[in-house]
């Protein structure tokens, strides 16, 4: 499987753009992938990709049905305990983290998190986040309507791509690329799945940061 060079798909439901979010992901990754908060929807399109060796997962929620054949073993790990408790990983162990619709779930910043996973990559290692931001245009009329976010339920603290920038650069992370993906049109019922441009927040709900360790 090769990563698309240009990828603008139009999909009818979330959980396709979810699907087409996890291959760009996968095509994305390398080496020894740590999947953090993947345990409801491990990522299948890892074992496709070649240059991806073994993928370990951490999550507070047990994996509920079998995982693909590349990841090799489970940490049970509450991830709010981060910067009280260390990941149970030695330094410089991972080629690749991915944090794939987590960081929204914390109950704080992600600065302790992010520190942790500069410690557990490798020099030049790839960190890949996907987060919702709070100035997608359905999020903003809902505030405007009814007085706060649309969101969901378990989303805690939401953040914008110049907050995610200025957390990602103060652990000195060095952003590669950012992807504003899943637009939809409810009255239609009908989206798009982009991987290829940055769009403007303002028109993509996801926004998906690919950083290097500096």
């Amino acid at each position: 499987m090769k990563p698309s060079r240009l990828k603008i798909t139009f999909f009818k439901n979330y959980e396709e753009t979810q699907k087409e979010k996890m291959k760009f992901i996968a095509v994305n990754s390398r080496g020894t992938v740590l999947d953090i908060g993947g345990s409801q929807n491990p990522n299948y399109y890892f074992d496709f990709i070649d240059k991806v060796k073994e993928v370990y997962l951490v999550d507070i929620i047990k994996p509920l049905k079998p995982l693909p054949k590349k990841y090799t073993k489970f940490f049970d790990f509450d991830l709010n305990e981060v910067g009280k408790k260390s990941l149970p990983f030695d330094d410089n162990t991972f080629d690749t983290v991915v944090a794939a619709d987590v960081i929204e779930h914390l109950d704080h910043t992600p600065l302790p998190l992010l520190l942790e996973i500069k410690r557990i990559l490798k020099s030049k290692g790839m960190l890949i986040i996907s987060v919702p931001t709070p100035k997608y245009y359905v999020e903003l009329l809902h505030t405007l309507l009814f007085g706060k976010p649309m969101g969901f339920p378990e989303h805690k603290l939401l953040y914008t791509r110049c907050q995610m920038k200025y957390f990602l650069e103060l652990v000195e992370f060095r952003i590669i690329r950012i992807v504003g993906y899943s637009f939809w049109i409810p009255f239609l019922k009908l989206g798009f799945m982009n991987t290829k441009f940055t769009l403007p927040e303002f028109i993509t709900w996801q926004q998906i940061y690919i950083s290097i360790k500096e």
